[in-house]
């Protein structure tokens, strides 16, 4: 798999990025259902320093069933929270107003693919804006075939489980 290795975000870029964060930091949750998202607090340990680091996240899949998240790193494998999940998959998890313990897993390649490309079907304005924001996350026109089999290649995509869902594995897992 050729994961694209995307570049981090201009400084406006990142702060344009982060004000859904400082926004639900003021304790203003739920209104990303405006836009017709779901978004999820991911609070993971860091690599380094072993401190508490949150972000906030696009849900790109929700399965109810089973309960678990999606979520895709705009910014490729270099985000410092991708860094830490791979270091430590055990995180803390918001969404909306509950809160669990989850396990962090890869699932890029066709589980991850499969997913996004219904997201980006069912949110096309949010696709287009974040192919606008990083032109490196652009599929090439074609077939529905032809954009998920260049996701499962190029696009990293991570579930979040809860960790009532047992996973006695210390490091990230990838599903094949």
């Amino acid at each position: 798999m050729s994961i694209v290795k995307n570049a981090r975000p201009s400084r406006l870029g990142r702060w344009i990025l982060r004000l859904p964060f400082i926004v639900h930091k003021l304790g203003l949750l739920g209104y990303e259902r405006l836009f017709g998202q779901q978004w999820l607090a991911l609070t993971t340990k860091g690599r380094r320093t072993g401190k508490s680091h949150t972000v906030l996240l696009d849900v790109v899949g929700h399965d109810t069933r089973s309960g678990r998240f999606y979520v895709q790193p705009g910014w490729g494998d270099r985000c410092d929270w991708v860094l830490n999940v791979r270091a430590c998959p055990r995180v803390t998890v918001q969404v909306n107003q509950s809160q669990f313990q989850g396990h962090v897993v890869d699932v890029s390649g066709p589980e991850g693919a499969k997913v996004l490309y219904a997201f980006a079907t069912k949110h096309w304005f949010q696709a287009m804006w974040v192919t606008w924001l990083n032109p490196t996350l652009k599929p090439p026109s074609g077939t529905a075939a032809d954009v998920v089999a260049w996701l499962a290649t190029h696009v990293l995509v991570f579930a979040i489980d809860s960790v009532d869902h047992e996973h006695p594995e210390s490091d990230v897992r990838t599903t094949t």
